[in-house]
């Protein structure tokens, strides 16, 4: 629930396109790595989708640390 309302105030704040955005595309890194890629397209959606799943690990590893 907190991870999908902060990848939409993230894609809200990026015009849809965070990957487009050289900071946070560091975010989306190992997408580069990944063999296959074909078209700057395809790039783009996986560094998208990368940026996604390190957002989301992001909140789930705030979410499971106890208070102090």
């Amino acid at each position: 629930m907190w991870a999908e309302a902060a990848w939409k105030c993230l894609l809200d704040a990026t015009g849809d396109h965070p990957e487009a955005l050289p900071y946070l595309a560091k975010l989306g890194v190992k997408a580069t790595r990944k063999d296959g890629l074909r078209t700057k397209h395809t790039l783009a959606a996986n560094v998208r989708a990368e940026i996604h799943q390190t957002l989301n690990e992001a909140i789930f590893g705030l979410a499971s640390v106890p208070p102090r």
